[in-house]
């Protein structure tokens, strides 16, 4: 039996999370032929090593990138919960993007959801490859209801993201809520920066009813563009006023 040596080092990187731990997990698509190749895997903080005992390399290896959290399917983009991405990381590139229209590799299996498939070379002397992704970006859509709310503004002290109103939506209870959206689509965050208002005019500027509005979740409706068979992505947040 020879010496252990690393010949893969991976790292995933991801927008949404940041400097926050991601819930995945990264393991051989095909833990029985990994291990019949002599190869071993183990963590080291956030990178994921492949050691082997043997002198001759795969000249190519597949994992499988999968979510320990669910949500994390659902707020990067280009995810997708029906086919299973594959990312094939070029030999000429450390540094690889996803790009979910690099292709397919068939459909997902119902209670074992794949992120994506990663497609690597590995080297004898070693290679350290790092997967990034982006997070989905969505309109922010405030629904508010109660007093005042007909009249309700958002605003931003950075002055960067504004709010238009739009029709009232109406709830389940039959109740209208006025409806305050974002000009642009803002990129979702686990940790959000933004810190918004929700203010109503008085004589004397403006009355503040929400200091700071809570920040989009994770889930997202598609929205059909008016007069257009195309949609965008909308984040909706519901507040009440008292």
């Amino acid at each position: 039996m020879g010496t252990y040596r690393e010949i893969l080092r991976l790292k995933v990187r991801h927008s949404y999370y940041q400097a926050n731990p991601i819930p995945i997990n990264i393991v051989p698509n095909d833990a029985v032929a990994f291990a019949a190749q002599g190869l071993l895997i183990r963590r080291q903080g956030e990178d994921v090593l492949v050691i082997a005992d043997a002198t001759e390399v795969p000249s190519v290896l597949e994992f499988a990138i999968k979510p320990t959290d669910l949500s994390v399917i659902a707020v990067t983009k280009g995810a997708d919960w029906l086919e299973c991405p594959v990312i094939t990381v070029p030999d000429s590139k450390n540094d690889v993007d996803f790009n979910p229209l690099s292709g397919t590799s068939g459909v997902q299996k119902m209670g074992d959801l794949v992120l994506a498939l990663l497609r690597v070379a590995p080297q004898t002397q070693g290679r350290r490859v790092t997967i990034s992704f982006d997070a989905v970006t969505s309109f922010w859509a405030y629904h508010v209801i109660g007093p005042g709310s007909k009249s309700a503004i958002i605003e931003d002290p950075e002055e960067e993201i504004f709010f238009d109103q739009i029709d009232p939506v109406p709830l389940p209870d039959g109740r209208l809520a006025h409806v305050l959206r974002s000009r642009t689509a803002l990129p979702a965050r686990a940790r959000a920066t933004q810190r918004f208002a929700l203010k109503t005019p008085s004589l004397f500027g403006s009355k503040t009813l929400v200091p700071v509005l809570p920040a989009a979740g994770h889930e997202f409706v598609s929205v059909p563009v008016p007069g257009s068979s195309q949609t965008f992505v909308q984040s909706d947040i519901f507040i009440s006023i008292f």
